[in-house]
């Protein structure tokens, strides 16, 4: 008996390629029902076992959390990619000493502690599953499609001089516990970037990759701020900062979105979201002091002014004069104060005329003393590098920071960095990718159409300006940062391609409804 005289209905499963019977149908309902209830009784039976060995423990709790999103990702990959990108945003590893997303196996602090010789962590786990699932469904399906898009060719050749900088240094005898902490983070943004170009398909997948991010952040936004209110009692001076150096930039990317929402007119449920989280945000964000942080997201501002010449000149110039008038008059009346209420002034302050002998002209005078020591560095070795695990010449002496393990391995200027570890050629390599990343982010803000992927190119983009931004004068090169840029490369990669894309449209449920409308694609240049 026949279902349908069209097209027979495709199926997930192996042996099954098609539907064309009811008999056929009836026998997949069956083995797809047998197989979900294997895998839930196999789930069941892994969080017995893991309550059985651990006992009532909080490390039960993130175990069974972590066979969760195992589970979760091999069923759809795309769940996975999700969870990869907003995990490492959503604790900091300063105010979360426990968080083992990013931590390995190996790490006493860690909640998933197992064993000292067991270097992998969670993200790598995660990243492998995602992998496993995509080119596993690929094999069911027997579709190989791959697309790479037009940052893979750069990005590839920054990954192969990186991985020469590896081999290069382990081949002089440098240190492979420092050079792995160096090479695998760097590794993880050509993965994320691959998948996530491969895996977010559609608008929708667009958006709720962004959804993923700015809630994980808006976990981080509060735990940061309860850190100050609780721990600190509101003196954010007692301390340099609260969390890790690229904290800041993340929090800039809360910011950058709810302006690139609201001129660009896009989701109004996430532009209330945001603005419902930044008191907590902006607390986080003066707390953690980053000095650069401040001067990216001044950077990504002046590169939305810029677009504005084309988009909508009039809303961004009769909004951004009175907020720097306010701005200017605030920072006047509170140059010298110490209250509370003066901290956003203070933090100006310090990066336009750091207060004599103070903390912040401080990190300016070693950050000078550093860059002469890589500078020399890079002088002997300028072709090759010296190669991941070596420690940088140091001609000059510097401040004391071996609070900071490995403070002769990583430099504050990240920039430069990358010249020392993997030669002229991983440095070319490096301008070049992020060269081709942003005239190709620009090039697609242009061609998006107004509201969420006009808003979603820019955050892209100018999450790179501040990065890199970033990167010339802290250390940017971390587990986090890396899974982060790799989501910002694959957007700008294939946004172009999802836009062109037609949409499927729902059907009218009640016969008086307006016929839904195509949503804009491609917009001329």
């Amino acid at each position: 008996m026949a279902v349908s005289t069209s097209q027979p209905i495709r199926t997930p499963l192996p042996g099954m390629k098609g539907i064309t019977t009811v008999e056929e149908q009836r026998r997949y309902a069956r083995v797809h029902v047998t197989l979900w209830y294997l895998g839930a009784l196999g789930f069941a039976g892994l969080i017995c076992a893991a309550l059985a060995l651990l006992g009532p423990s909080p490390a039960a709790i993130g175990w069974i959390i972590l066979l969760a999103m195992l589970a979760a990702t091999l069923y759809n990959p795309r769940y996975g990619l999700y969870l990869v990108i907003a995990l490492p945003l959503l604790f900091d590893g300063r105010l979360a000493p426990w968080y083992p997303f990013t931590r390995n196996f190996s790490s006493a602090e860690s909640l998933l502690f197992v064993h000292d010789a067991l270097i992998i962590n969670p993200a790598e786990v995660l990243l492998g599953t995602i992998l496993v699932s995509w080119l596993g469904r690929k094999l069911v399906t027997r579709k190989f499609d791959l697309y790479l898009g037009p940052i893979a060719l750069p990005l590839a050749i920054f990954i192969g001089f990186v991985t020469f900088g590896f081999f290069y240094g382990m081949a002089r005898g440098g240190d492979l516990n420092i050079a792995l902490w160096t090479f695998r983070p760097i590794i993880y943004m050509p993965l994320v970037a691959l998948l996530a170009t491969n895996l977010i398909t559609t608008r929708d997948h667009v958006m709720q990759a962004i959804w993923a991010v700015m809630m994980a952040l808006a976990v981080s936004a509060v735990s940061g701020f309860l850190y100050v209110a609780v721990d600190l009692q509101w003196n954010i001076k007692s301390v340099n900062e609260i969390a890790d150096h690229s904290y800041s930039i993340y929090l800039n990317s809360m910011f950058v979105m709810l302006i690139a929402l609201a001129y660009f007119k896009g989701s109004p449920r996430m532009r209330w979201f945001l603005l419902m989280t930044i008191p907590f945000v902006l607390v986080a964000y003066i707390g953690n002091q980053r000095r650069a942080g401040y001067v990216a997201l001044a950077v990504a501002i002046l590169a939305l002014g810029l677009l504005s010449q084309w988009f909508n000149r009039r809303v961004f110039w009769s909004v951004l004069p009175p907020l720097v008038l306010i701005l200017v008059i605030y920072t006047g009346i509170f140059w010298n104060s110490t209250a509370p209420v003066a901290a956003i002034a203070r933090e100006i302050r310090a990066v336009i005329a750091p207060v004599e002998g103070s903390e912040e002209q401080s990190s300016n005078e070693y950050r000078d003393l550093e860059n002469t020591n890589i500078l020399y560095t890079i002088k002997q070795s300028p072709l090759t590098g010296v190669g991941m695990g070596q420690k940088f010449l140091i001609i000059v002496p510097m401040p004391d920071i071996s609070f900071f393990v490995w403070w002769e391995y990583f430099t504050h200027n990240s920039v430069l960095w990358m010249w020392m570890q993997a030669g002229v050629g991983g440095f070319v390599a490096m301008l070049v990718l992020v060269g081709t990343a942003i005239s190709l982010g620009v090039r697609t803000v242009f061609l998006a159409p107004p509201g969420n992927m006009r808003a979603a190119a820019f955050w892209s983009t100018s999450y790179l300006l501040m990065h890199f931004t970033f990167a010339y004068v802290d250390m940017s090169w971390g587990s986090d940062s890396m899974i982060f840029l790799g989501l910002h490369l694959a957007l700008i990669n294939t946004l172009d391609r999802i836009i062109a894309q037609p949409v499927a449209l729902p059907q009218r449920r009640w016969p008086w409804q307006r016929e839904p409308e195509q949503p804009p694609g491609l917009q001329p240049l």
